[in-house]
């Protein structure tokens, strides 16, 4: 066989060997960029209703202490220096005034309307990369690049996983709240937090 032949594929093997590689690192730097944008809609709309519950206890406490009412005034001022971000437990609502059980419960019910939203968001965003990792494979086997063919394969694996998981389990926030009995515990549980989109299975490679 004519040796420039020979050299001209040697060097599209080389070239689509190297491109094969590049596209997996470009899809690691999407998926791990996609993650945050998530992370950051997520963290973004959180502040929006801690802000929104925090004006709704304002004005409570401002017409409360308007018309002289100081059970209610305290009570909408001590929510008010409340860590946010994690919907209460029934106990932890029934021992809430009536004032303030009311706005509380939307507020939890947004929190966990949220929740609902971003575990779907992420478990889509999974799907997608899943199927990028899964066509990568194929190429990168194709290309004689087994080694990085194989990488792809356990991103693959540990992405499908991770989607199960997402997909079967409840929202972080509502198991904590259901889990919750001890109203003592009050204290401690609402400073939690709601828990930020999930990232990549697996870190990219320096």
């Amino acid at each position: 066989m004519n040796p420039a032949i020979l050299l001209l594929a040697a060097m599209s093997c080389l070239i689509a060997s190297a491109a094969s590689a590049k596209s997996l690192l470009a899809v690691q730097v999407e998926q791990e960029m996609a993650m945050l944008a998530l992370q950051a809609a997520s963290e973004e709309r959180v502040a929006k209703l801690n802000e929104s519950y925090t004006a709704a206890l304002t004005r409570l406490e401002a017409a409360a202490k308007n018309r002289g009412d100081l059970e209610v005034t305290l009570a909408a001022k001590q929510e008010l220096e409340s860590q946010l971000g994690s919907p209460l437990s029934k106990s932890e609502m029934a021992a809430l005034r009536p004032e303030i059980a009311r706005l509380r419960s939307k507020y939890d019910a947004a929190l966990v309307e949220h929740a609902t939203t971003t575990r779907d968001a992420e478990s889509k965003q999974l799907d997608a990369y899943a199927d990028q990792l899964l066509a990568l494979q194929t190429a990168l086997t194709k290309a004689g690049e087994l080694d990085t063919a194989l990488e792809a394969q356990e991103l693959h694996q540990q992405t499908l996983k991770q989607v199960e998981e997402l997909r079967t389990s409840m929202p972080k926030q509502a198991a904590q709240a259901d889990a919750r009995a001890d109203p003592q515990a009050r204290d401690q549980s609402r400073g939690s937090r709601l828990p930020a989109p999930s990232r990549s299975p697996r870190a990219l490679p320096s």
